[in-house]
């Protein structure tokens, strides 16, 4: 249950706006410390306790409550840590109990439950009020609780507490004192210190912290696929650039992503995908409930959107990327212009096109009345050559104009554009 449905890539994307924000206030409790002693291992242990209350809970216990919580949680990581002579000499557990830690271990327990007892009570009695479902854990936890006839397994408030207070032992202490050490170690190797300092010059502040990596090249069309959509669902990513000057994409350790050594490569947790068209759908299905619909739920209608998926692949790109071969890199690298292949794919795209206007007069886009990726996945060609003389293969088809203005206006693709 735990990897299926608390710590699966997509969940944990989705709490990423959580880690975000308790690592700002971190940075901003630092910056208003100036000239000060600051203790870390207080600030990365406050850090972690919020994360983990944040996503396990739904919230942060702050005040009196929150304060005795932290205190629980700091007695029970010394408890768990405790090496006691009966752990050595069973026989001689007595001598543990005389210094009263069977007693604390009970205390903590008891304690510990209480409170947990408070949080599923305080979860249901808001489910039953408004029958929303929060995305945190144990809100997860109890509609699992509610459906575990359907799922094949039967779980109860006891595990659901035990559930939760697994997440709290494992994501707490181990992260504060692994943040902990990770600085001490930068301390002492100032070499790496400059480095991790620069990489907000190499790949941006906001884009270090992003869970979903796309290896590729701003300004390649492939690349851009996998930008405008990741940015329909309004998902940060992290661009990982790849020398394509020096062939970076055709060595290792880039083979090991893509062994055909292009881009651009997506990484999603464990998840490593390539093919540009790959990845937009796995982004559109992987997020569907984020951002904009770019697939459709009706069988029939996907059908249709998959049909102008394919003709976009197969009949559209192939010639529309040749002219832009011909037309902008060419020149580009200094090379000249084949413009009889420039008059052959004009005449090919034509084609396309002419079926184009006759399906954009029945629907505004491809796949039916909503965009999609049967639309998103024409972007990059269809900007290489609205720059050219090209252009006028689009501009000459009233339908195929409008729609062609109306999706590259669209935010996600400025967005691109502007990258």
């Amino acid at each position: 249950m735990c990897v299926l449905q608390l710590l699966s890539s997509k969940r944990i994307q989705s709490f990423r706006n959580v880690r975000d924000e308790e690592v700002a206030l971190l940075i901003q409790r630092i910056k208003d410390s100036p000239s000060k002693v600051i203790n870390l291992k207080n600030l990365f242990a406050t850090l972690a306790n919020n994360i983990v209350c944040r996503v396990a809970l739904g919230k942060k216990y702050e005040g009196g409550r929150g304060v005795a919580f932290k205190k629980l949680l700091e007695e029970l990581s010394e408890l768990l840590s405790y090496s006691g002579l009966g752990i050595y000499i069973p026989w001689l557990y007595w001598v543990d109990n005389f210094k009263g830690v069977k007693r604390r271990v009970e205390k903590v327990a008891n304690e510990l439950d209480d409170f947990l007892e408070g949080v599923v009570t305080d979860h249901i009695i808001a489910l039953e009020n408004n029958g929303a479902v929060n995305q945190d854990f144990v809100s997860i936890l109890l509609e699992n609780l509610k459906k575990k006839t359907d799922n094949g397994f039967s779980i109860d408030k006891e595990c659901i507490k035990a559930v939760t207070m697994d997440m709290f032992t494992a994501g707490t202490n181990t992260t504060s004192s692994t943040l902990e050490w990770t600085m001490a170690m930068l301390m002492k190797n100032p070499d790496i210190m400059d480095k991790l300092q620069n990489e907000e010059f190499i790949v941006g502040i906001d884009q270090a912290m992003a869970g979903i990596k796309v290896h590729g090249v701003k300004v390649s069309t492939c690349s851009q696929r996998a930008f405008a959509t990741l940015n329909e669902k309004g998902l940060d990513f992290q661009l990982v650039p790849v020398d394509m000057q020096n062939a970076e994409h055709k060595k290792q350790p880039y083979l090991s992503l893509n062994p055909f050594g292009q881009i651009p490569v997506l990484e999603d947790g464990d998840l490593k995908i390539f093919e540009s068209r790959a990845i937009t759908q796995y982004i559109a299905y992987a997020y569907a409930d984020k951002g904009n619909p770019l697939v459709v739920q009706d069988q029939k209608k996907m059908a249709i959107v998959s049909v102008w998926m394919q003709v976009e692949a197969q009949h559209f790109d192939p010639p529309a990327s040749r002219i832009g071969w011909e037309l902008v890199y060419k020149p580009m690298f200094g090379q000249q212009t084949d413009n009889a292949a420039v008059e052959e794919n004009e005449a090919k795209l034509a084609k396309v096109l002419d079926i184009y206007e006759a399906r954009l007069t029945e629907s505004k886009y491809l796949g039916g009345d909503c965009f999609t990726l049967a639309d998103l996945n024409h972007l990059p060609a269809i900007k290489i050559l609205m720059g050219t003389p090209s252009s006028k293969l689009f501009e000459s088809r009233s339908h195929v104009k409008a729609w062609c203005d109306d999706i590259q206006a669209r935010p996600s693709w400025q967005k691109v554009i502007s990258m």
